[in-house]
């Protein structure tokens, strides 16, 4: 038998267990069936692509079928230092992100976590046992989109603030200027020519911003560093952020774009 045959029989059985629990009807199954025989694909994401079944239920279904825990990504921060552990090439060839880590087991939501091959390749890649969960299709790709766009903006961040020139003159001139309430920072911000680093920090902010679809952008000093959050369908999430020392220098060029 070929191994189309083979997935077509496996996803059959998959598929009788679906209508068994009212999840789908025999005659969506047979039609996706045949669209699987024909075209090839899995049996889940070709239900859900005809709107058969929603994405959530059918892997809320499968995680008690396999004892395998579904993780909704919509509502996680993901730390960088997790995120970095798979490159992001990785995670978009196979469909995954890491979540989590504890002592030596990485947590990884996948669209396939039974795929013995992929974990084996990620347990050499990342040298961490692998513990493997559901995650949505969608809901990985949004996640590789926003996480991996927060990575990047770090080290954007980190860039500029290697190549700033004389940024503790500069900072200080315009956080004088910004104490004694004046507008006079909002011209020699510019003027001295000395602005660059701030133009293309804030300017990072909205591109990070517009690229993780933000609504709102809030930005406020904390005791080391300037706090930027993005809220996104209403959760604030946090940012790499600059230095405190920068903060005023920042709102300044903000009020020159404004």
């Amino acid at each position: 038998m070929s191994e189309k045959g083979i997935a077509v029989n496996i996803s059959r059985r998959l598929g009788e267990m679906l209508v068994s629990s009212g999840l789908i009807t025999s005659a969506q199954l047979t039609e996706v069936l045949e669209m699987q025989r024909t075209s090839g694909g899995k049996l889940g994401q070709l239900l859900v692509h005809k709107k058969f079944i929603d994405e959530r239920k059918l892997l809320e279904f499968l995680s008690r079928q396999f004892g395998i825990e579904f993780v909704d990504l919509r509502n996680i921060n993901i730390p960088i230092e997790i995120l970095k552990i798979i490159p992001e090439n990785i995670a978009r060839r196979y469909g995954l992100v890491a979540v989590a880590k504890e002592d030596n087991k990485l947590k990884v939501a996948m669209e396939d976590p039974l795929n013995i091959v992929v974990l084996d390749d990620l347990k050499m890649m990342t040298g961490f046992d692998i513990k493997p969960v559901f995650g949505a299709e969608s809901d990985i790709n949004a996640a590789i989109d926003k996480n991996y766009g927060i990575k990047t903006s770090k080290e954007a961040l980190d860039d500029i603030l290697r190549k700033t020139v004389n940024g503790t003159t500069e900072v200080s001139l315009v956080e004088e200027d910004a104490n004694k309430g004046g507008g006079d920072d909002l011209i020699s911000l510019e003027a001295t020519g000395e602005a660059a680093p701030i133009v293309k920090m804030v300017n990072l902010i909205i591109s990070s911003a517009i690229k993780a679809h933000a609504s709102d952008i809030h930005i406020e000093p904390t005791y080391k560093e300037t706090k930027v959050r993005f809220r996104i369908d209403g959760v604030l999430h946090g940012q790499p952020g600059p230095p405190k020392k920068f903060h005023n220098a920042i709102i300044s060029r903000l009020k020159i774009m404004a």
